[in-house]
């Protein structure tokens, strides 16, 4: 290529056949420009679009999800008493609730030792809780070292450190099998006792201690029916929780109730003798409000969405990118569709939004009117749930709307890889581009090559003439 001012010629060769080349590429490269900012805000948009839509379908999730508009809730005249909670199936209604008795768990000690570190014995405890003999654990306590086998009577065994009354307590709330038991030391003037304690409550889980093989030193901790003079001590005794439900009484090992009224837990606190309670279990009113305005706002934040990526600002003269186009005019339509002219079939004495208060104003968007939605909700609350969440409801009916565009693979996918391709075929277009006006800057190159050259040529010979010219014989022309 040449770089300099040509030889014969006194021109930027290089200068000239660059601004040649640029004028000619010009054109084709800034339409190329052109197509893919298109293109790029075209993709964007669409993927503004199904942002946006994907976040409408997030919002209805909860909402589709029939669970979450039967919410219940439960309350005590006196929660000091009792405490209740409400599943979405307990029926709406009273009851008088008297709490008898608190279920407790039962606790045992030990006869006082003369300390913690005192030596007791060793051997198995098997410690039990009530009748089943599921739920009983084992306790291995044996010395450091083996026992001899060869001990006379009276000897003591080596290294009793695991044998102490604090090493059984440890023993046995580290039991890897420990199914309810918690052991503990308490020091009093007397002496240092081994207190033991159910850690679940009621007549079920009442404790029954034995002891087996070993020195027999471990007997002191026998306790049960079965056993003769125990020399273990009652300190509670295990009792079951004793309530009654509009008269009806009813037991429980446990001061947690699930089972004596559908769908309602009580939690027991105190008990009282006389006197009752009122349990109300009532429709979660403000639960299902809420969902029907999460409803409400979700939709009319996917409107404003519409609006802004179809807009036309008047005073720019400017468009949005999806302005006019197919596929956000379709979703539109369709969603329309469903929120203004649809109905819930089936059964349900609410069928429209119109009839629970949600109605369409005059930028299209969604509006609430709070009184009416109250009202529908005391009237007939399963069906306003419905309306929304039942398998034919609004909500599962404008998600089957934006599914087809919004699943991978789906239309706006579909759409989004076309543009994509076609930026591939403008970057392919833009190199073929490039070669062609490298061939044609060649060209040009060659061209003012050779004007050079015959302007050296032609250079030459009016030097050459000249010369002559000069060195001829001056005529005298005044003679």
């Amino acid at each position: 290529m040449i770089t300099a001012q040509g030889i014969g010629s006194g021109l930027d060769v290089a200068s000239i056949v660059s601004q040649l080349v640029a004028a000619e590429g010009q054109p084709a490269f800034l339409r190329l420009a052109t197509r893919e900012a298109s293109i790029q805000s075209e993709l964007s948009a669409l993927g503004s679009l199904k942002s946006a839509l994907s976040a409408f379908q997030d919002a209805l999730d909860p909402i589709k999800d029939i669970n979450e508009f039967r919410s219940r809730t439960a309350s005590s005249t006196d929660d000091s008493f009792f405490t209740a909670t409400a599943g979405n199936k307990a029926v709406p209604s009273s009851y008088d609730i008297e709490v008898l008795n608190l279920a407790q768990s039962h606790k045992i000690a030990s006869e006082p030792f003369a300390q913690s570190t005192s030596v007791v014995g060793y051997g198995e405890l098997t410690i039990q809780l009530g009748s089943s003999s599921a739920n009983r654990f084992t306790v291995d306590i044996r010395p450091e070292d083996p026992i001899p086998d060869d001990l006379e009577d009276g000897e003591a065994p080596p290294a009793p450190s695991r044998t102490t009354l604090a090493a059984i307590r440890d023993a046995i709330n580290s039991s890897p099998n420990n199914i309810g038991v918690g052991a503990s030391i308490v020091q009093a003037e007397d002496g240092a006792r081994l207190v033991i304690t159910s850690t679940k409550t009621g007549l079920d889980n009442e404790l029954t201690i034995t002891a087996e093989e070993g020195d027999g030193g471990l007997e002191v901790f026998e306790y049960g029916p079965d056993v003769v003079a125990p020399q273990m001590t009652e300190l509670r005794a295990a009792v079951d929780a004793t309530i009654k439900v509009d008269s009806y009484t009813r037991t429980s090992s446990s001061n947690t109730i699930t089972d004596v009224i559908d769908g309602v837990t009580l939690d027991l606190h105190a008990a009282e003798v006389g006197t009752i309670n009122q349990l109300s279990v009532q429709y979660d009113k403000s639960v299902a409000t809420e969902k029907v305005n999460t409803f409400v706002e979700a939709y009319n934040t996917l409107l404003d969405s519409f609006r802004e990526f179809s807009n036309f600002d008047a005073e720019t003269n400017t468009a949005s990118t999806l302005l006019g186009d197919s596929t956000l005019r379709e979703i539109s339509s369709a969603l329309r569709r469903e929120i203004g002219g649809g109905s819930v079939q089936g059964y349900g004495f609410y069928r429209t939004l119109s009839s629970i208060g949600v109605t369409t104003n005059t930028d299209g968007k969604l509006e609430v009117d709070s009184g009416k939605l109250s009202e529908s909700l005391s009237e007939d609350f399963d069906s306003v749930g419905r309306l929304l969440a039942d398998e034919d409801g609004f909500a599962t009916r404008l998600d089957a709307v934006l599914e087809p565009f919004v699943q991978l693979g789906g239309r706006i996918d579909a759409r989004t890889d076309g543009l994509e391709e076609s930026i591939d075929i403008l970057t392919d277009q833009r190199d073929r581009l490039n070669l062609r006006l490298a061939s044609v800057e060649e060209r040009y190159l060659r061209q003012f090559s050779a004007l050079d050259g015959i302007i050296n040529q032609l250079t030459s010979t009016s030097n050459f003439l000249s010369q002559q010219l000069a060195s001829l014989p001056t005529a005298n022309f005044n003679r």
